[in-house]
């Protein structure tokens, strides 16, 4: 909004293998060699991933196959 700049450009360029995860509420134990079901937006109907643990409460979610237009502020539910 504030440079009012719009960009244009191929799909491909939406298309993610990874997002990092911060401030994780648990519910349950979790393995780290699990691959879970994990959804990025509200209609999304979840795509296989794995955990990887970064810090204290931060993971690196790896998609077996890129997801597209993963944002900075979207919830992840795993």
């Amino acid at each position: 909004p504030v440079s009012q700049d719009v960009w244009v450009g191929e799909e491909n360029y939406l298309l993610k293998e990874s997002a990092l995860v911060k401030n994780l509420q648990w519910l349950d134990e979790i393995a780290q060699d699990e691959t879970f079901r994990v959804k990025i937006r509200y209609q999304h109907v979840g795509a296989a991933a794995r955990l990887e643990k970064q810090t204290d409460n931060s993971y690196l979610l790896k998609f077996e196959a890129p997801q597209r237009a993963i944002t900075p502020g979207q919830a992840a539910v795993i």
